[in-house]
């Protein structure tokens, strides 16, 4: 009886071990420089008030909140942005788009390994994203920039350390604002100190 119940222990520890290992992670996440700049207008330091309009935000809220945060003072809804005698505000467009691009191929062994070597293995994920603001004025797109963002994922029991510094989301979140940040100071130029 004394030797199964240690089994069992043994068998409990080890299952609980292996949920702790594979459930840490850990991820890195950059942006890459502009990947397409269209501009067929330029904008004007006397209307620097847009209408901000998300697409493809609905599985990121978080992020999306951080970048509203970024571009509240162009935001013609803000108290801060609106100048009167000004002209009828543009739609600022900001949209998301998720890609897996990790091989298909790759994905079930990678699973499989990491699974039964308790974690020790590392699962590795690879997303791209592409982060593009338009400008539209009266339903024409006056003014196009695009990010790529790339975020590579990596859970294993080997970087339990590093998962509260490299957190994905974090990462990912991070390189998201450091790409509005560039649109605010390459494309809103004129903007610069009139919110």
């Amino acid at each position: 009886m004394r030797g199964t119940d240690q089994v069992r222990l043994l068998l409990r520890s080890f299952l609980l071990l292996s949920l702790l290992f594979t459930s840490s992670c850990m991820a890195i996440a950059y942006q890459e420089p502009r990947t397409a700049a269209l501009a067929t207008t330029s904008i004007e330091a006397s209307n620097c008030r847009f209408l901000p309009d998300f697409v493809g935000w609905s599985y990121f809220p978080q992020d999306k909140e951080r970048i509203e945060a970024l571009i509240q003072p162009f935001d013609v809804r803000s108290a801060a942005s609106i100048q009167p005698g000004n002209d009828e505000p543009r739609l600022l467009e900001i949209s998301l788009e998720q890609t897996d691009i990790t091989p298909a191929w790759r994905k079930l062994p990678n699973v499989i390994v990491t699974v039964l070597s308790s974690g020790i293995f590392p699962l590795v994920e690879y997303f791209e994203y592409y982060l593009t603001f338009r400008i539209r004025n009266q339903g024409e797109v006056t003014l196009v920039h695009r990010y790529r963002i790339m975020s590579h994922t990596v859970v294993t029991a080997l970087v339990i350390p590093l998962t509260p510094f490299l957190y994905p989301p974090d990462q990912r979140q991070e390189a998201l604002e450091e790409a509005t940040e560039d649109f605010i100071a390459v494309a809103l130029r004129p903007c610069a100190g009139k919110p």
